[in-house]
């Protein structure tokens, strides 16, 4: 299973993170076997929902409003995420 969330608080100018990725069932993210979050990300100047990428490495792009996108991360440690 693999989580990705990201919620945008355009008030405060922050956006939280949070990607997991686990093998196994778990209640909680944190027991994950990868988890990083983030609470308190810069957004990402000129701000646009359909093309950002986070400081993170979480870099979304929207294709069709809605139904078609591609979300890839990397933390520069090894783990990647490319889907479309």
């Amino acid at each position: 299973m693999i989580g990705v969330y990201a919620l945008f608080r355009p008030n405060l100018g922050v956006i939280g993170s949070t990607i997991c990725m686990n093998s196994h069932r778990s209640a909680t993210p944190w027991k994950a076997d990868f988890c990083d979050m983030r609470s308190a990300i810069a957004i990402p100047q000129p701000r646009n929902l359909l093309d950002y990428k986070l400081s993170n490495g979480l870099h979304v792009i929207c294709l069709v409003p809605n139904r078609v996108w591609d979300i890839r991360y990397d933390d520069g440690q090894g783990t990647r995420i490319n889907v479309h």
